[in-house]
C-alpha cells in the first residue's frame, strides 16, 4: 500500500518562494526568469524521481531464527534495490518496535536506492525474555530533493513467540516426605488404582459388577467383587503468584519468567510421574494433567507465553475461595510466588485440615540484602516446619529444585 503525504508548510513555502520568483522574472528580466524555470525543473524532477523510486524499489527481510530460543539473538537483515537507472530518491526505512515494553529497538535506516547494487542493513536483536516480538519493516517513506512530498509504503513485519524455558528435573521439592505428596487422603489424584487389590466382598443388589472376581465366582459359585485401594501419591495443585515484586523492569521480567519456568519445571515432572497436578493463578487459564499428554503441555506451554504479572491477588485468597467449593479436590497445594506474603507463609507452616500446603520463593531479581533477609526468614520458618523451598535464580531453577 502505496500513501501520498503532502508536507502544508513546505509545500506554502516553496509556492510562496515561487510566486515571488515569478513576479521578480516579471519585473526584473532574465536572470530571475531563469532562476524561476530552474526552480519549476528540479521541482518537477524531483517528483519523477520519487514516482520513479517508489514505483520500482524491491526490497527484501529476513531473520535467522523463525523460531528463537529464549537468550538467543535474531540477526534481522533488509536489502533494497531500484529496477530502474532513473535517479532515485532518499528513502527512510521505519521498523516496528521489538518489544513495547522493553527498550529492544531496530533503528531507522537511510538510503538512497541504487539500480547497481542492493542496499543491505542488518541488525541484531536480542530475545531475553518470554512473549511475543515483532520485527519488520512498519513503512518505507521515499521524500523529494525539497521535502515537499513523499511517499510512504507499509511494510511486512514478522511476529513470533518466544517460549518458557522447559527445565528437566529428576526429583520435585516435598515428593516423598510424609507430610507433604505422600501423605495419605482420599482426595484428588487418591483414585481407585487397580493394581493395588485390598480384598473381595460379596455381591450385593446395586452394585457395580465392573470388578467381578471370575474366577472365585466359577470356583465358589457366589459372585465377588475385587475392592483396591487407593494410590499413595496424591495430586497437587499449584498456585502461581501473578503479582509483580517492585517495579516493571528488565529485572522483574526476569524474575517474572523465572517463576514461570518453575512451574513448567514442576508441571513437567509431576505429570512425568502420573501424578495429577492442576494449575491456578489470577488471570491464568486453568490446567489439569492427569498424566503424561504432549498435547496438553504443549497447550500450556504456549499460554504461558501471554501470562503477565499483573494482578494484585494473593493466590492464598484464590485457594480459600476454591477450597470453599465442591469441586476442590486436592490434598496437596504448592504455591509458587516471589513474595513473603504472610497469608502463604501461614499456609505453608500450618497448612489446612484437608490440605497440605507448601510453597517455592523465588528470590530472583531482589537485590543482595533482599535475598538475605528473605534466605533467613525462610531457614526460621523451616525450624518451625513450615514447607518452605527457594529458588536463587533462573540459572539455578535444576539445582534448587532438586535439592
Amino acid at each position: 500500500m502505496r500513501t501520498l503525504v503532502v508536507r502544508p508548510g513546505p509545500v506554502g513555502l516553496f509556492a510562496f518562494l515561487l510566486y515571488v520568483l515569478f513576479l521578480a522574472s516579471s519585473y526584473f528580466g532574465s536572470v530571475f526568469y531563469v532562476l524561476f524555470v530552474t526552480v519549476v525543473l528540479l521541482a518537477s524532477f524531483s517528483v519523477m524521481s520519487m514516482v520513479s523510486t517508489v514505483r520500482r524499489l524491491e526490497f527484501r527481510q529476513s531473520i535467522s531464527t523463525p523460531q528463537p530460543s529464549k537468550g538467543d539473538a535474531v540477526e534481522y537483515r533488509f536489502t533494497a534495490i531500484k529496477q530502474t537507472a532513473f535517479p532515485a530518491a532518499p528513502a527512510r526505512v521505519e521498523f516496528t518496535n521489538v518489544r513495547h515494553d522493553l527498550p529492544v529497538d531496530v533503528p531507522d535506516a537511510r538510503f538512497y536506492p541504487s539500480s547497481n547494487h542492493w542496499f543491505e542493513f542488518a541488525h541484531v536483536v536480542p530475545v531475553p525474555y518470554r512473549g511475543e516480538y515483532a520485527i519488520g519493516v512498519r513503512m518505507i517513506e521515499v521524500t523529494g530533493f525539497f521535502h515537499l512530498l513523499s511517499y510512504r509504503i507499509a511494510g511486512d513485519v514478522h511476529e513470533f513467540a518466544v517460549y518458557p524455558r522447559v527445565v528437566s528435573i529428576s526429583r520435585a521439592p516435598f515428593v516423598g516426605q510424609e507430610s507433604a505428596l505422600s501423605r495419605p487422603g482420599l482426595l484428588r489424584g487418591r483414585d481407585e488404582d487397580p493394581t493395588i487389590l485390598e480384598s473381595l466382598v460379596q455381591y450385593r443388589e446395586g452394585l457395580p459388577i465392573r470388578h467381578i472376581a471370575w474366577k472365585k465366582f466359577a470356583a465358589m459359585g457366589v459372585p465377588v467383587l475385587k475392592t483396591y485401594g487407593s494410590s499413595s501419591r496424591p495430586g497437587v495443585t499449584i498456585y502461581l503468584d501473578t503479582r509483580r515484586y517492585g517495579v516493571h523492569d528488565e529485572s522483574s521480567q526476569a524474575a517474572e519468567d523465572c517463576s514461570i519456568e518453575i512451574l513448567v519445571a514442576l508441571v513437567k515432572y509431576y505429570s512425568g510421574a502420573a501424578i495429577p497436578v492442576a494449575v491456578y493463578g489470577d488471570g491464568l487459564d486453568r490446567f489439569e494433567f492427569d498424566g503424561h499428554d504432549d498435547a496438553l503441555f504443549h497447550q500450556f506451554l504456549t499460554a504461558m507465553i501471554r501470562v503477565r504479572f499483573e494482578s494484585t491477588r494473593s493466590p492464598a485468597e484464590l485457594f480459600y475461595a476454591d477450597s470453599a467449593t465442591a469441586r476442590f479436590r486436592s490434598s496437596a497445594v504448592l504455591f509458587i510466588t516471589q513474595q513473603m506474603d504472610p497469608e502463604v507463609l501461614t499456609l505453608a507452616e500450618f497448612g489446612t485440615a484437608d490440605a497440605t500446603c507448601s510453597m517455592v520463593l523465588n528470590l530472583a531479581g531482589r537485590t543482595i540484602s533482599s535475598r538475605s533477609d528473605a534466605t533467613h526468614a525462610v531457614g526460621r520458618l523451616r525450624e518451625r516446619g513450615a514447607l518452605v523451598h527457594v529458588v536463587r535464580d533462573t540459572d539455578t531453577i535444576r539445582e534448587d529444585l532438586e535439592q
